[in-house]
């Protein structure tokens, strides 16, 4: 029995309870876990210390702080936090006598929470900070009583910038003890975000940092999760995420995304309210009151109703008939791969004319017409699915393509890396940028980019193209080859230029 077979009624358990999901590369740490807290408790079966562990919320509590990984530190990703502090907060204070609510969750020992509120005294000083509530919360309660001490090491500063650290730690030792002039604008909350109930303090905000937490989540529970926290949201309120995370939320349709000088973040907009639609079960009803009510229907009336009820009958099965007569989008897909195009554009056309946004559509209707080498039909209907969603990074990908066919190396580069910024897992992007960047005769950032493609292709493999349709007659292996060979190449060119630099003089 392998250890992930031997644990998988722990695995259930955390992902259950706390949507946590252990995989194979990582059941190590949790092995590990669940040994220190058995011996902690004088426990040497697995199957009692499981027992132990269902049962007992504050044994189940200390396992959990054991395993939440809390690597965080100042000021990441810093610039989500400045435009916070300069774009969107200023106009809330102008126009607005409410309290401007701030929460983090998945807050960790306090660091990023601590440098929204040190940033937000730097931009508006202390007194205007009794207009703006700040809030941590997160799952382990160890981690957040270390928040609440605000005790930190060397680890937790990544800057050489002083500024923070004189004017808002004391330096104790090897210890910064952060100031309570900061410390006390922040309340902290144990929350379990897999829960449908959230603590009522950190509901109804304005702006949510939820970064670098929902990796740790399979698809389902970040999906549920995000729904959660939009739900927490005022009217206009905004969630940041990590660059890594953004592509994967913005599929998800949940909330609308922003961007602002390349810097993404998601906002609740106006929900959407759809016309009611009577069944004819509540039709019955009215009538079933006016009669108990006393009116009296006539027969010409029960003639009326029924020609209705008829009718919309009719077209409740017109409607079932079209939509069994769509074409499904997966199945034009396979045409495609068969290199069956005719088919697969007939089929894409009559999907089309029924629902002309269709982004899949659009953009598989894109991919092979670039494949048949007719470039400025896939250019027109590229300009049309950007114009629906100019955030989706198919149609970029293809863009870049595109530009790629017509020499256009920057505007071609400029794509690729938009497409990179939305989702930097991508092998195929990454090596399309090594292949302009070779071209420019950048050798460094090729070899950069190569590497990375290599690196991509064989953690996530061949599939990860970022299309929905894009054909390939090479193989992983040989694709692997063909990076190592011109990682190889360009890394000797660059070494024998250096060596005749250095020989000519010109080193000195």
């Amino acid at each position: 029995m392998n250890a992930i077979e031997e644990l998988v009624d722990f695995v259930s358990l955390i992902e259950d309870r706390c949507g946590i999901s252990y995989k194979k590369n990582d059941v190590a740490h949790l092995k590990s876990a669940i040994e220190k807290r058995m011996l902690n408790n004088g426990i040497y079966d697995l199957s009692v210390y499981y027992n132990h562990v269902f049962n007992d919320h504050d044994e189940f509590s200390h396992l959990i702080e054991i395993l939440t990984i809390n690597e965080t530190y100042f000021f990441r990703e810093v610039n989500q936090i400045d435009f916070l502090c300069e774009k969107l907060i200023p106009p809330m204070l102008q126009n607005s006598e409410n309290s401007i609510r701030i929460l983090s969750v998945g807050c960790s020992d306090g660091s990023e929470v601590y440098s929204i509120v040190m940033k937000l005294i730097e931009r508006f000083g202390d007194l205007a900070m009794d207009r703006i509530d700040v809030m941590g919360a997160d799952i382990d309660r160890k981690i957040l009583m270390k928040a609440q001490n605000g005790l930190y090491g060397k680890n937790s500063f990544r800057t050489d910038d002083e500024t923070y650290k004189n004017e808002f730690f004391n330096k104790k030792g090897l210890i910064y003890e952060l100031s309570d002039r900061v410390k006390n604008r922040v309340k902290f909350f144990q929350a379990n975000l897999l829960s449908d109930q959230y603590p009522d303090e950190i509901k109804k905000v304005d702006f949510i940092f939820y970064r670098n937490v929902s990796i740790y989540f399979e698809n389902h529970n970040q999906r549920r999760v995000f729904q959660n926290l939009s739900n927490l949201l005022n009217k206009d309120g905004c969630i940041f995420l990590s660059s890594t995370e953004t592509h994967q939320h913005h599929r998800m349709n949940i909330l609308n995304i922003c961007e602002d000088e390349g810097l993404f973040y998601f906002k609740k907009g106006d929900a959407l309210i759809k016309e009611k639609q009577y069944t004819f079960e509540e039709i019955e009803s009215v009538k079933q009151e006016e009669t108990t009510s006393g009116s009296i229907i006539s027969f010409d009336d029960i003639k009326r109703r029924v020609k209705e009820r008829e009718e919309a009958l009719k077209e409740e099965l017109q409607l079932v008939v079209e939509i069994t007569d769509t074409p499904d989008i997966t199945d034009i897909v396979e045409y495609a791969k068969d290199k069956d195009y005719s088919s697969a554009m007939e089929k894409l056309d009559v999907l089309l004319k029924k629902e002309p946004d269709c982004i899949d559509a659009l953009t598989l209707k894109a991919s092979i017409l670039l494949n048949l080498n007719k470039i400025n039909e896939a250019r027109s209907i590229i300009a049309k699915v950007i114009s629906i969603n100019n955030l989706n990074i198919e149609v970029i990908i293809l863009l870049g393509i595109i530009e790629k066919y017509d020499v256009k190396i920057q505007e071609s580069i400029k794509h690729f890396k938009s497409a990179m910024f939305l989702d930097p897992t991508v092998w195929f992007v990454h090596y399309n940028l090594a292949e302009l960047y070779k071209l420019s005769g950048k050798n460094r950032e090729a070899v950069r980019e190569y590497t990375l493609s290599k690196k991509l292709l064989l953690t996530h493999g061949l599939k990860n193209t970022g299309l929905t349709f894009f054909p390939f007659s090479f193989k992983s292996e040989q694709l692997i080859k063909l990076f190592d060979n011109n990682i190889d190449l360009l890394s000797n060119e660059g070494a024998s230029l250096e060596r005749r630099w250095v020989n000519s003089g010109s080193g000195i």
